[in-house]
């Protein structure tokens, strides 16, 4: 869906979408009428569309002083299905089950007291965090078999994401009911300090990758030239390359903000995206950053002669393990985060550029968050002014 030319009817471009359950297509046409020429204009018209269909659809809303929080969960998804992407509905989905196993499923939003929300937050600091081991299969939130429970709690930002669910679900209720529900109960979120960004030396990456293993390597050098996170260095594929731009591509169903994303390297960067893409498809792979399997691995690791014949390359899920065993086997006392290469990336931008400019290239949301790393930067500036004071004169400041 979205728009495409159709050279059976003229060669115009045609709109398709589906909003409401209801699936719409038409010809797209410039305010003046005329037929769209490009596809920005073809874009602006299916655009023009959309909001006319909303417009057009019945006003949701929740009349029932007795509306219950299913309802409002319920509404708070439907509001958010044109627009969001499947991976953060999946999320509401899974944020609104666990809640209503909390409350139950017949609870009134009336009924929903301050130390209700409370004792709310209390349960979600409690829950210990799962992780999907299921590899490439479709998520199945029920198989106990394809998560694995871990000791560590949920992180405060996991824990801010539910309550913000419940806050939104708890406002929409209260603003449709037209004066039917009481005011709803404030949900504040837990404490998250910020953690200062802490970009990684030039001398402990060089003693690392001296180490590490070619994948390590590989996905260390996208994260530092391109700011790449490390899910997204492991999942980078010779499609995601746009050679007119000499950068990657991320396209809005891949991207935490839902928009379309450009990762820029410079030159560096793109003759290294260059020759992992050669390398990919001399390996029959799409992915980027491949490596040989656990066995052909080990052997080469423990220094041993690999096994006969070419390695069967695959795609990586994670590479948590490798990075802490290069730190070990570099002789690194205190190892940067894998993170630390992309808040390097950012902070030689903020070096260099403007914070509008830093916060494009960091493809941050927020300015907020562009800040910790411009402030991380500010420590050249310390640096700078110490050296400027071993050359200058000392000069008393006593008189007479």
């Amino acid at each position: 869906m979205g728009v495409k030319r159709r050279p059976d009817r003229g060669n115009h471009w045609y709109y398709e979408f589906e909003l409401g359950k209801t699936r719409r297509r038409g010809v797209c046409r410039t305010p003046d009428g005329d037929y769209a020429r490009t596809r920005a204009e073809a874009n602006d018209a299916e655009a023009a569309v959309r909001a006319v269909v909303r417009a057009e659809q019945p006003r949701l809303g929740l009349a029932s002083h007795r509306v219950t929080l299913l309802e409002a969960l319920a509404l708070h998804i439907k509001h958010n299905s044109a627009d969001s992407t499947a991976s953060h509905l999946a999320s509401l989905d899974r944020i609104s089950e666990e809640m209503l196993g909390f409350f139950g499923v017949g609870r009134a939003i009336a009924d929903i007291t301050a130390d209700d929300v409370a004792a709310y937050r209390n349960f979600l600091v409690s829950q210990k965090r799962r992780v999907w081991i299921g590899g490439q299969r479709k998520m199945d939130r029920d198989n106990p078999r394809l998560w694995k429970q871990t000791d560590k709690p949920r992180s405060k930002s996991e824990v801010n994401h539910c309550l913000d669910v419940l806050r939104v679900a708890l406002r929409l209720a209260e603003r449709t009911s037209n004066g039917r529900l009481p005011p709803v109960p404030e949900v504040e979120p837990v404490s998250d300090p910020k953690r200062v960004p802490s970009p990684m030396p030039v001398a402990e990456l060089e003693a690392g990758l001296a180490v590490a293993a070619p994948w390590v390597v590989e996905a260390a050098l996208l994260a530092r030239y391109f700011g790449c996170r490390l899910s997204e260095a492991l999942t980078l594929t010779r499609g995601h390359l746009d050679h007119e731009r000499h950068c990657f591509r991320l396209s809005g169903a891949d991207t935490k903000s839902g928009r379309d994303e450009f990762l820029f390297g410079g030159e560096t960067g793109w003759d290294l995206a260059l020759e992992l893409a050669d390398q990919a498809r001399r390996r029959g792979q799409s992915r980027l950053v491949t490596w040989p399997g656990q066995e052909w691995a080990r052997r080469v690791s423990d220094g041993n002669k690999p096994a006969d014949g070419d390695p069967v390359w695959r795609p990586l899920n994670s590479i948590a393990k490798a990075w802490k065993a290069t730190a070990r086997r570099a002789g690194i006392e205190r190892p940067h985060r894998f993170h630390d290469l992309r808040a390097a990336f950012i902070t030689d931008i903020a070096r260099r550029s403007s914070s509008t400019v830093t916060k494009g290239l960091a493809r941050h949301s927020s300015m907020d968050t562009t800040e910790r790393y411009i402030s991380a930067a500010m420590d050249d500036l310390a640096e700078a002014a110490k050296l400027a004071d071993r050359g200058r004169p000392k000069i008393s400041a006593r008189r007479g």
